[in-house]
């Protein structure tokens, strides 16, 4: 269970940055690309 939530963390940890910060720019995104938690 516990690789479970090491897991979840560790995606949300890597995926909100990436959902906020454009990568290519490094700007914050003026609409956040929610998708990724979808």
């Amino acid at each position: 269970m516990d690789k479970y939530i090491l897991v979840l963390l560790g995606v949300l940890v890597m995926g909100i940055p990436i959902a906020f910060v454009s990568p290519d720019t490094g700007e914050l995104r003026p609409q956040p690309f929610l998708g990724l938690f979808y």
